[in-house]
């Protein structure tokens, strides 16, 4: 009988353990992303009414991950991991209302979840909170309210709530301290604000100017993927200012800028591939970041495009395309363009001779050559 007792304690022990390391695995960040991996587990322990199981299941059904979207499942679901504690379900309660996903659509219900899952600490729930107060849905507008909520999911680093914030509300938020203001939302994860803070020290903009501070932020906003950013740093270690010149980080990052959609940088690695600029001349490979800029309506790009196909650098002579590029840029004020259409139809290059022509895109460019060229047809 004892040996008994003793397979039972030894059980008993055994189990104990296997639950203290269910306990702690369950306290990874990713340990119900995991648990979803595994078919079965999920629903497993939330027949157990463990509400972060009940939760992750409803946030699947709400959003399709992995299941057909569902959102009366997905609303059983947060309904029971709201009964058993659980504060980001409230948040998902409030969406579903917000949206009228598996329910009917009812404000004031979204905002009574809302305030629930806010008053826990929720950041969504804040940030969501705060834009019904700023925009007086379901309750008396009230801005102060609104941004304070907002405030707070900010520095919670919800990304949402600090994009409204910078958009909509960075005066009153900073107190009219905007710089400050800035780097604390920087500090808090906002790329945007990093940017910000960054042209303010370049600028002088709200503080002194200071080209080591705007490096600093210019720096870590590039690092974090902003376009902008990584262009205008790509400046600051070209130049030289705020951080030792570094050509080699500045053709970097241009290239980075590039490559991320920013059409300012697209041209310049144009540039550096037409004169050679830090790597060899390519003309090829320069017509095409050209091109790719001038799709996007740079008009820099454009009048370059234009010129590459009026001399055949990196393409094939084109005076077709040509005309079109340059007219496309010099229709958009680009000056250069509409002197290059003047000398085409000056000369009549690839294009009827037309003096009338050519003097109307003089005109147009409007610089002192192009006031010279008018006056030489004048006579």
């Amino acid at each position: 009988m004892m040996d008994s007792w003793q397979s039972v304690d030894a059980w008993c022990d055994k189990a104990e353990i296997a639950a203290k390391k269910l306990e702690k695995a369950m306290e990874a960040d990713d340990f119900y992303e995991r648990a979803a991996a595994n078919d079965g587990l999920l629903e497993s322990l939330a027949e157990f009414g463990c509400s972060g199981a009940e939760y992750t299941l409803g946030r699947r059904y709400e959003t399709g991950d992995g299941v057909s979207a569902d959102g009366h499942i997905a609303h059983m679901f947060y309904m029971r991991a709201d009964s058993h504690g659980s504060v980001p379900a409230a948040t998902g309660l409030g969406r579903l209302y917000e949206a009228g996903v598996g329910v009917a659509r009812d404000m004031m219900a979204a905002r009574r979840w809302y305030e629930k899952a806010a008053a826990g600490g929720e950041p969504e729930a804040e940030y969501r909170l705060g834009c019904f107060y700023c925009a007086g849905v379901s309750v008396p507008k009230n801005i102060d309210t609104g941004v304070a909520l907002l405030m707070r999911a900010a520095k919670d680093g919800v990304v949402e709530a600090q994009t409204v914030l910078l958009r909509d509300y960075a005066v009153k938020a900073s107190g009219g301290k905007l710089v400050e203001w800035y780097e604390e939302m920087a500090e808090c994860g906002s790329v945007e604000a990093c940017y910000r803070a960054a042209v303010s020290y370049a600028r002088g903009e709200g503080t002194e100017r200071d080209d080591k501070r705007a490096a600093k932020w210019y720096e870590r906003a590039a690092k974090a993927g902003n376009a902008q950013a990584q262009l205008e740093y790509a400046d600051v270690c070209r130049n030289g200012r705020g951080r030792d010149q570094d050509s080699n980080e500045a053709a970097h990052w241009y290239m980075r800028a590039a490559e991320n959609g920013n059409t300012e940088a697209q041209v310049t690695v144009g540039d550096m591939c037409l004169t050679g600029w830090h790597s060899k001349k390519e003309p090829k490979r320069a017509a095409k970041w050209y091109a790719l800029a001038a799709e996007a309506g740079n008009t820099k790009a454009q009048y370059r495009l234009g010129i590459c196909c009026r001399n055949g650098a990196g393409v094939k002579r084109d005076t077709e395309r040509a005309i079109y590029w340059l007219r496309q840029a010099a229709e958009l004020a680009e000056p250069e363009a509409a002197f290059a259409l003047g000398e085409m139809y000056e000369h009549g290059e690839g294009v009827e001779k037309c003096t009338e022509k050519a003097r109307w895109w003089y005109d147009m460019a409007g610089t002192p050559e192009a006031e010279k060229r008018l006056g030489e047809l004048n006579g």
